[in-house]
């Protein structure tokens, strides 16, 4: 898309190393929204039972699947 093209122009780095990056935030949030947002969703859950869910499992990817940052 457009957004990425400048994405990676405005960070000097490659248009394919830039989507490979973020490909996995891209990949985890879809997967999340499918599988605790709109199954849910669809099998008769109220949103408010359905938004809590949703963030509690992006919480537990970022801590099960994040790393800590190097300090420079």
């Amino acid at each position: 898309s457009d957004t990425t093209i400048l994405s990676s122009q405005a960070c000097v780095c490659d248009h394919i190393g830039h989507v490979v990056t973020q490909m996995p935030y891209a990949l985890s949030v879809a997967l999340t929204s499918i599988l605790c947002g709109t199954l849910p969703i669809g099998w008769g859950l109220s949103i408010w039972a359905v938004l809590p869910l949703q963030a509690a499992a992006l919480t537990a990817i970022v801590y099960t699947a994040g790393r800590p940052i190097d300090r420079a």
